[in-house]
């Protein structure tokens, strides 16, 4: 049998969308331990009865049942791996039984998504209620690969289990000597310590009220979740649905009282495949196995939409005899399209931009920053996330436990250039929470939006937001830690938002007013209201015009009062 090796990095490392670059190596034998992998997983304690419940009705009377659990686009380039696995599978185990274990809560998009991807077995079931949490501990955080699994149905009992990173006779081999149950295991039980965090409660301005549009997607688009909240401009809804993997740019019809789909924006198929440099007869063989990712998705000026994507790059890394190494890694790009008349416009490939050796830069979320540039997040390297472990312990440059690392310039955004792909600058700094915290990078989640003159740019676990020009945008203008709703003639004032105690810490919705949700195939947006049919202001560039309801009290608008007009930023809510 032909090995296929998928080897990953750690997750974190990703320069594409939730998903590791891969290495696929058709060689012979050898593959390692599902055990030894690094990713791992484990059966916690006295959760036997709760698996055998689970597996019975999908076993068909067989005692040892063999799953691939999965998050469905938790890491799509690793899907291919699935594939691989069952042609294998059905070769080495005919008479075995497999099942695709898919954890997500909408049980109609997933079972969508796995014919799309053409993920097969002999039974999907789609785990709504995350059983997987209740029986399962892993080494790390989430579902960021495929798991395999044997089990026994009638014992309960995990067998043996891991990433699926190798195809190939060894783990066959592997599989028909695991026949007993592996010690039971909860990772969470080596952890030493922990601190528990302190949220300090910001006064907030009243609860916001909304009217309910529908989203009308003619059929085109299921929606189970959002990869990131949409963003409203000039009339046009964007939306990045996860296992859709597309982008959906919708246009808002004041008289349906609703949004109506008018494009569905994935890659173009003549470009797709640009960094694919294979042989043709090997290409043929393998292009299936591609995968291409919508990451991040914005209004990068009033007339032209720009999506952060993975492409596949992948080439032949070595041959030797019969053996041909084939390389997959992600290839960052942009794709950009303009709304009036609506074109595609040429792709953009940030690769050249985003290598550095001494930052990590995330193509996966994107902001406006003017016209011609954008904005993405970045984050040094160190330790102990992206060194050896102990190699840079202590030094002050490397390592956010100590005091002196926070006495440098800590820049957590890089902007670059749509069109080129160029880099052009780092802005930002890490807000002084993480020195008290001592946390470094390591909670820092950047959120920006810019209305052509002036940025708004902010660390979105701070709670804090900066106001600058795109002249200078480390010169802060303002901080802004509560901001009221409203219009101003004071440049500031446009940028308003409200940071309500119980949210404060996520920043949720604060750049993309309207808040979507999708449950059972059906999807609805709902919009801020805002006072006597005024127009609906954020950060200056995005607005909507809708009716206001009435309130309990019979006073119109919404529970928020405007600041006056031409007042400063201090007296309109803004304090430096």
């Amino acid at each position: 049998m032909k090995h296929v090796k998928l080897h990953k990095i750690f997750w974190a490392f990703v320069l594409g969308c939730l998903c590791a670059p891969l290495t696929a190596q058709i060689v012979d034998g050898a593959g390692p331990s599902l055990l030894n992998n690094e990713l791992q997983i484990r059966q916690c304690a006295e959760t036997e009865h709760r698996l055998t419940q689970w597996l019975r009705p999908l076993s068909a009377g067989q005692d040892t049942l063999y799953a691939l659990l999965f998050q469905p686009a938790g890491c799509p380039r690793c899907e291919s791996a699935a594939q691989e696995f069952e042609k294998a599978f059905r070769q080495a185990l005919p008479s075995e039984r497999l099942v695709l274990w898919s954890a997500h809560g909408d049980a109609e998009a997933a079972r969508r998504y796995a014919r799309r991807e053409g993920l097969r077995a002999d039974t999907l079931v789609v785990d709504t209620a995350g059983v997987w949490r209740r029986v399962f501990s892993l080494n790390h955080e989430e579902l960021n690969g495929i798991f395999l699994l044997k089990m026994a149905v009638g014992s309960g009992r995990m067998l043996t289990g891991g990433e699926l990173s190798y195809v190939d006779d060894d783990l066959f081999r592997e599989l028909a000597l695991s026949r007993l149950p592996l010690p039971f295991h909860s990772y969470g039980d080596d952890v030493v310590g922990a601190d528990r965090a302190s949220i300090a409660e910001v006064p907030g301005g009243g609860p916001l009220r909304y009217e309910r549009w529908p989203l009308l997607t003619e059929g085109q688009a299921v929606f189970s979740q959002l990869r990131e909240p949409p963003v409203l401009r000039n009339g046009h809804l964007l939306v990045n649905d996860n296992l859709e993997n597309a982008g959906f740019m919708f246009r808002l019809d004041p008289a349906a009282r609703a949004f109506r789909l008018e494009h569905v924006l994935r890659v173009d198929t003549a470009v797709r495949d640009t960094f694919a440099d294979l042989p043709p007869r090997i290409y043929d063989q393998v292009h299936r196995r591609f995968r291409y990712m919508v990451c991040g998705l914005s209004f990068v000026n009033d007339d032209t939409v720009a999506f952060s994507y993975s492409l596949p790059r992948v080439f032949v890394e070595r041959r030797t005899g019969d053996n041909v190494n084939l390389a997959f890694y992600n290839e960052p790009v942009i794709l950009s399209w303009q709304v009036e008349p609506f074109r595609t416009l040429p792709l953009t490939d940030l690769a050249a931009a985003l290598q550095d050796t001494a930052y990590m830069n995330q193509h996966f979320a994107i902001y406006p920053y003017d016209g011609q540039h954008v904005a993405m997040a970045c984050q040094q390297l160190t330790y102990p996330l992206f060194s050896v472990p102990d190699s840079l312990h202590g030094h002050p440059e490397y390592d956010p436990f100590v005091e002196a690392y926070y006495d440098r310039p800590h820049p957590y955004a890089v902007v670059v250039d749509r069109r080129t792909g160029a880099f052009v600058r780092r802005i930002g700094q890490l807000d002084d929470l993480m020195r008290r915290s001592r946390t470094g990078y390591g909670y820092a989640s950047p959120v920006a939006d810019s209305d052509g003159r002036q940025l708004v740019y902010g660390n979105a676990y701070a709670g804090r937001l900066y106001l600058a020009s795109l002249e200078a945008p480390d010169s802060v203008a303002a901080h802004l830690r509560r901001v009221r709703m409203g219009r101003s003639r004071d440049a500031r004032a446009r940028h308003h938002a409200v940071l309500h105690p119980r949210i404060s810490p996520a920043l949720f919705g604060l750049f993309q007013p309207p808040h979507c949700a999708g449950a059972a195939g059906r999807a609805v947006c709902r919009l801020p209201l805002s006072r006597k049919n005024a127009d609906l202001w954020v950060c200056g560039a995005r607005r909507v015009r809708v009716r206001p309801l009435r309130p309990r009290d019979g006073r119109g608008g919404d529970a928020l009062r405007p600041p006056p007009a031409g007042r400063s930023g201090e007296r309109a809510g803004l304090r430096p």
